[in-house]
């Protein structure tokens, strides 16, 4: 009896690891990225958000670019969509358009943190959600710490800017440091969730995604 050979297994892909360097000029985070505050980082080196949920290349990119001090992370998103229907804006995560920050700090096999999730909408409203289980009370007092701002620039663009507060995170920020990370665009126009890493199940997936480490 000849039997049906088994499916290869899905090989686990490299985590990609994005070093972040340190903050060189006052941000105001307001979702305007600037080249006032800006222009020392070259986007084409930063994150890039081209795959989709399911791992495959996809379009319209976004770019990402982070930097930190001795208190916070700070992110820029610049993103591209389909102008030819217009940005959904309501607070309402799925729906609309809209863009998240999954973070969680590495911890050692005894000591686990949880993952936080931020999600942000075009006209300024955001969220700190438990949904990947953090306890509630840590995510509202992470909410409270954060400073996110949006900035609808056209039809075709929009771009968001966001400070997170290690302390409410329970990080010690230090060169060498690393901190879990994924982050994604939702975007309507062209129904697609777009991720720095594909995770093929939910977007705080950090697990399955990708690292950042802190440098001077």
């Amino acid at each position: 009896l000849e039997l049906m050979p088994e499916p290869p297994k899905e090989l686990p892909r490299t985590r990609p690891h994005f070093s972040v360097r340190t903050r060189q000029k006052p941000i105001q985070v307001d979702g305007r990225v600037t080249d006032a505050e800006w222009a020392w980082v070259d986007f084409r080196r930063g994150i890039t958000l081209g795959e989709s949920v399911q791992a495959i290349p996809a379009k319209p990119k976004s770019y990402a670019f982070l930097c930190w001090d001795e208190a916070a992370l700070y992110i820029a998103i610049r993103n591209t969509v389909d102008g030819t229907k217009p940005l959904k804006t309501e607070p309402v995560w799925n729906a609309n358009d809209a863009v998240e920050v999954a973070i969680r700090v590495v911890g050692s096999h005894r000591q686990r943190f949880p993952t936080f999730v931020l999600r942000g909408w075009p006209k300024g409203q955001f969220v700190s959600s438990p949904e990947a289980k953090a306890p509630a009370e840590a995510a509202a007092e992470l909410g409270k710490g954060v400073t996110y701002g949006a900035h609808i620039a056209g039809p075709t663009a929009w771009s968001a800017e966001w400070r997170i507060p290690f302390a409410t995170l329970g990080f010690e920020p230090k060169a060498g440091a690393k901190l879990d990370l994924n982050l994604t665009c939702r975007k309507t126009a062209s129904d697609l969730w777009l991720m720095w890493r594909g995770t093929k199940a939910a977007s705080w997936r950090v697990d399955r995604a990708g690292a950042i480490v802190l440098r001077e």
